[in-house]
């Protein structure tokens, strides 16, 4: 990818155009291994400790208030959803 270019306009210098560069490119894959269903080790899949550990924190908080949550959200509903077909 070139990234994006453009015209100068208004008062900016005419010599040098506008330009967006590229974004860089991604890091290589890192290595991982994907079990079978029928054998081997449980999927080493990156971030996935990573996650739980983020996730478990607020767990860590939530739990206790699990009922006064239910009796506040007893009910509760989403806002509106809006369907776009086109």
């Amino acid at each position: 990818m070139s990234g994006i270019e453009w015209a100068a306009h208004g008062l900016q210098p005419a010599d040098a155009p506008r330009r967006i560069p590229p974004p860089p490119p991604p890091p290589p894959p890192a290595a991982t291994t994907y079990a079978s269903a029928t054998a081997g080790p449980i999927d080493e899949k990156p971030g996935a400790a990573d996650m739980s550990t983020a996730l478990s924190k607020f767990f860590t908080v939530l739990d206790p208030m699990r009922d006064l949550l239910a009796a506040v959200l007893d009910g509760w509903q989403g806002g509106p959803r809006t369907h776009c077909a086109g």
